[in-house]
């Protein structure tokens, strides 16, 4: 396979026929064609041209075909070749321009990645490698395109979760507004943790009450955060236990019972519940998105 133009004396690309090599004709997968066409410098979602002919040869003695032939090829949306790690990086970033300093994000599925970060103005994009040359992609609208970075952040700080799928070249900016410490007894928000950088959010000496029931008190509790989305709608997502119910932690509790999953609105279900001693005193709460380990929080009791 060559470009289009190309007289095939530095090929794009060369593959065995059916058979390893046996058989007279060739099988491509689409998955062949995609990277290809990529070769050829055809981008994605973008038609071209591949101009392709045979070389036949027995033992030592290979020969060229005297006829090619081309094939015209439209490049679906997403990558020939999907990155197994992505980082982020620019003058807009928390890390800053630096390569060596870009912010690994979290993989989350093959081909997708996403982190939590505070973008601020300057200039932004992702990398499949911080050492050497990268690979570099960059924002165009709801698209990621291999480009050099120049997307541009919004004037003013702001905190988002950014979702990168490399399957189907798609990129989502969601702007995070908010993040509440949710007492499901008294169905409200009680205090609201700011971020505090690296994927961090943080809430500082928070009066912890619990609420006298009949059968005792009631300390249940998880993490409400509230989103925009490009277009400006918004929404609320839950960031609780991973089980439906949880009895009070003790210091053998596993650290992993504070892992946090993405979890349907609601009051009670899926809440944790405070240490015993965590009554009538104040707390430093931590809800960790470092993409480094398995989401979590952290109670702090004073």
């Amino acid at each position: 396979f060559d470009k289009e133009g190309g007289d095939f004396s530095a090929p794009i690309y060369k593959i065995s026929s059916d058979g390893n090599g046996v058989q007279n004709k060739l099988t491509l997968s689409h998955k062949d064609l995609n990277r290809i066409a990529n070769f050829a410098g055809i981008q994605s979602l973008s038609k071209g041209k591949l101009r392709w002919t045979v070389l036949a040869s027995k033992g030592t003695n290979v020969k060229m075909a005297s006829v090619s032939r081309t094939i015209e090829v439209e490049r679906p949306a997403g990558f020939a070749e999907i990155p197994t790690e992505v980082f982020l990086t620019g003058s807009g970033t928390e890390a800053g321009a630096d390569l060596a300093s870009a912010i690994k994000m979290k993989s989350t599925g093959p081909g997708v990645f996403e982190i939590y970060t505070q973008l601020k103005p300057g200039n932004y994009g992702f990398v499949n490698k911080i050492t050497g040359t990268p690979t570099s992609y960059e924002v165009q609208g709801s698209f990621l395109k291999e480009g050099p970075g120049t997307a541009t952040p919004t004037t003013t700080p702001k905190v988002y979760r950014i979702e990168l799928d490399f399957n189907n070249a798609a990129v989502k900016l969601t702007e995070i507004t908010k993040v509440g410490y949710w007492f499901a007894p008294r169905n409200a928000i009680e205090a609201e943790l700011a971020y505090a950088g690296n994927g961090v959010f943080k809430a500082e000496n928070v009066k912890v009450e619990f609420r006298q029931e009949s059968w005792g008190r009631d300390e249940r509790y998880k993490f409400r955060m509230n989103l925009k989305a490009a277009d400006g709608t918004e929404s609320v997502e839950d960031w609780a236990s991973f089980n439906r119910d949880n009895s009070r932690p003790t210091a053998t509790t596993p650290a992993a019972w504070y892992n946090v999953f993405k979890q349907n609105v609601n009051q009670w279900d899926y809440t944790f519940k405070f240490p015993a001693e965590a009554d009538m005193k104040n707390v430093d709460m931590f809800l960790n998105f470092k993409p480094d380990a398995p989401y979590n929080h952290q109670i702090v009791i004073k």
